[in-house]
């Protein structure tokens, strides 16, 4: 590689690297329980603050077939990697009815997303979320919230 190559190579990084840092991210709202979908959020992550096992399990989604043992498993890893104030996107409806949207928030300074999709099953709703983790980027990993 030549050293012009180079320094193209370094421009072209450098230019995509600005770009990337002007990027606008969607609004974040503070949870509000007007809506059936964004009250069981809100009661399902209120329930791995409280470490109440029984309200998280009344307000997840769950296949038939799992087994209370790794529903406690999930209970117990949620709430440990849980931030205390969350904030979301904004929600949008997916074709079957089930509302989704990201939850963010800060623990230890590390900022965590959260993809959360929340559907109405035996008409009560309930939510099943991916699980707390970083970012994609580095200016969405930025605390507080």
């Amino acid at each position: 590689m030549t050293l012009k190559e180079l320094l193209i190579i370094c421009f072209t990084v450098l230019l995509s690297a600005s770009a990337i840092g002007q990027q606008k991210y969607p609004p974040l709202f503070v949870p509000n329980p007007t809506s059936p979908p964004i009250a069981a959020f809100m009661t399902w992550h209120q329930s791995l603050l409280n470490g109440d096992f029984l309200a998280y399990k009344n307000t997840s989604f769950w296949a038939p077939t799992m087994k209370e043992e790794l529903k406690k498993q999930m209970f117990d890893h949620f709430r440990s990697t849980t931030p205390t104030v969350v904030k979301i996107s904004e929600q949008k409806t997916n074709p079957n009815g089930s509302i989704g949207f990201y939850a963010v928030g800060c623990k230890d300074n590390v900022r965590l997303i959260n993809v959360i999709t929340v559907g109405n099953t035996d008409g009560a709703w309930r939510v099943a979320a991916s699980g707390w983790g970083p970012p994609w980027n580095e200016t969405a990993k930025l605390c507080p919230v």
